[in-house]
Formats: structure tokens, C-alpha cells, sequence
């Protein structure tokens, strides 16, 4: 017992220690930070009317009947690990619920699973909410502000609820 306690760092040790190697204790702490909150999964809304695109096929089929059609396409680019991410979900879901389907689709697309969409879209923050219209894009919001995204879609598409008042 007594040899196991010769290995036990004394206080100031650890205070060395730490002083010492304060960047990789920082880079480690934010690495599980990181991870464990890509382990909560993004909150679901019931009745969203939002798609998840998975893959590059199911992305070029919907900008191609964008382009054959007069209905836009409002692509959120996020990624499970990402706090304001998480935070947008749940208001995009229930946006999508306000807007008729044969208008705009919403989408979301996860930027790890999807590499190969954000790269072809030059996106490099997180989320990003991209407008397109016959294929192009035509309005992008960086980063989460519900009054922006709202702005975005509502310059082009009208809500269910305001055709009815």
C-alpha cells in the first residue's frame, strides 16, 4: 500500500500540473463538452412538416423539382452537437407547421452526415438557413435569429394564418 501512495501527486503538483497544460485540460474539456451533447438528441415537434434530407441524391432530387416548380426550398444546415442548433429545432419544426407544403419545403440537412451539401453551399457556420428558389439561392441566414428566419420566408411565402385573416 504504502509504494501505491508514492504515486499520488500532492496539491501542488497537481497545481503545476495544471498551470503547465492549461490549453490541452481547456481542448479536453470541450471535446467532452462537445460529445456529450451530441448525445441529446435534437427535440422533435409534433406535426412538423419539416424533411430530412440524408444524402446528396435526396437533395438534387428536390432542387430539381424546385426547378421544375414555383415552390422554395428552406434548407436548415446543422449538426447534432451544435447549441443554437438545438435551440432553432424546435421553432423551425414548428414554423414549417404555418406554411402551406405546395409553397416551401423546409428541410434540414445534418452537415456531418451531409458533408458533400454544405461544402457545395459554402457553408461555414452553424445553423445556417438557406432560401432557394428554381434551384437557387435567392436569401441565407447565418446563425439562429427566429425574427430573421421568419423575415426570410415571409418576404417570399405567405403563412396559413395571415391568407385566412
Amino acid at each position: 500500500m504504502a509504494s501505491l501512495l508514492a504515486y499520488i501527486p500532492s496539491y501542488d503538483d497537481i497545481i503545476s500540473f495544471v498551470s503547465d497544460h492549461k490549453i490541452v485540460i481547456i481542448l479536453f474539456v470541450l471535446t467532452v463538452v462537445k460529445y456529450l451533447n451530441s448525445l441529446r438528441p435534437i427535440k422533435e415537434v409534433e406535426g412538423s412538416k419539416v424533411r430530412a434530407i440524408n444524402n446528396i441524391d435526396e437533395w438534387n432530387e428536390l432542387i430539381k423539382i424546385s426547378k421544375d416548380s414555383d415552390r422554395l426550398i428552406l434548407a436548415d444546415f446543422y449538426a447534432v452537437w451544435c447549441p443554437p442548433c438545438k435551440i432553432a429545432a424546435p421553432v423551425y419544426s414548428s414554423m414549417s407547421k404555418h406554411y402551406d407544403d405546395d409553397k416551401i419545403t423546409f428541410t434540414k440537412i445534418d452537415v456531418e452526415k451531409s458533408q458533400n451539401i454544405s461544402d457545395q453551399l459554402g457553408i461555414t457556420s452553424l445553423p445556417t438557413f438557406i432560401l432557394l428558389k428554381k434551384g437557387a439561392e435567392i436569401a441565407r441566414v447565418v446563425g439562429w435569429s427566429e425574427s430573421k428566419v421568419l423575415a426570410m420566408i415571409d418576404k417570399h411565402v405567405q403563412p396559413i394564418d395571415k391568407k385566412n385573416a
